[in-house]
């Protein structure tokens, strides 16, 4: 699988949202494969995602959904605590 931060420099033209989808494949490849990323590393890799409310929320529930798959139910915690824009979401 090429790596995430050398395909989005060399696809800077992207939008947001094709950056987002770029990110969604690279994270549902790692999830099955146990390698995730933490997902602040996606966002700062990816100003134009972590500066879009709706996109960022986006990748942050794809993460719960992947962590609750996968009964990591304190880290489900943790980044509900650090991303508040995941509270009253359901975990």
């Amino acid at each position: 699988m090429p790596d995430v931060d050398s395909y989005l420099a060399d696809h800077a033209q992207l939008s947001a949202r094709d950056q987002l989808e770029v990110i969604l494949i690279d994270q549902h490849a790692r999830w099955k494969r146990q390698q995730s990323l933490d997902v602040q590393r996606y966002l700062d890799i990816c100003p134009q995602v972590a500066s879009d409310e709706a996109l960022r929320k986006q990748l942050l529930i794809e993460e719960l959904g992947y962590m609750e798959d996968t009964g990591r139910t304190a880290e489900v915690q943790d980044l509900v605590r650090r991303f508040s824009e995941l509270e009253g979401e359901p975990t």
